[in-house]
């Protein structure tokens, strides 16, 4: 039996073929395939990280040009869109309000509470 503290050093081992930068070219194409490949992953966390708050600072140039459009659009509506004469009428029947209700809004008038529950029980 041969002791440990006898047997001779292991020869010197070359690990010149395990070196990835070896091959420059090749190395290069890999680690831009990696990086390509790793792109989404990584813009998913970077956005997990920023939580609710981050992630509207991050869409605020959208949200700010969405909310212009969306207002402009309401005050082109309002300036250029004039309401017709009979319409004042049909406003309750559209909403679905009962006689009494569409007339109380269209002369601004405040009902009492006898007056609510006179409508209440009639719509029964």
């Amino acid at each position: 039996m041969v002791a440990k503290h006898d047997r001779e050093p292991p020869e010197r081992v070359d690990f010149a073929a395990l070196d990835p930068q070896a091959e420059g070219e090749h190395f290069d194409r890999l680690v831009a395939r990696i990086r390509t490949a790793a792109t989404p992953e990584l813009l998913r966390r970077q956005e997990a990280a920023l939580g609710l708050w981050g992630t509207f600072a991050r869409w605020r140039r959208t949200i700010l040009a969405t909310s212009a459009a969306l207002a402009l659009a309401s005050v082109l509506t309002l300036v250029l869109v004039e309401p017709q004469a009979g319409d004042s009428g049909e406003a309750g029947t559209i909403l679905g309000l009962p006689d009494p209700w569409a007339e109380w809004v269209q002369n601004d008038a405040e009902p009492g509470p006898g007056d609510l529950l006179t409508v209440g029980r009639s719509e029964r």
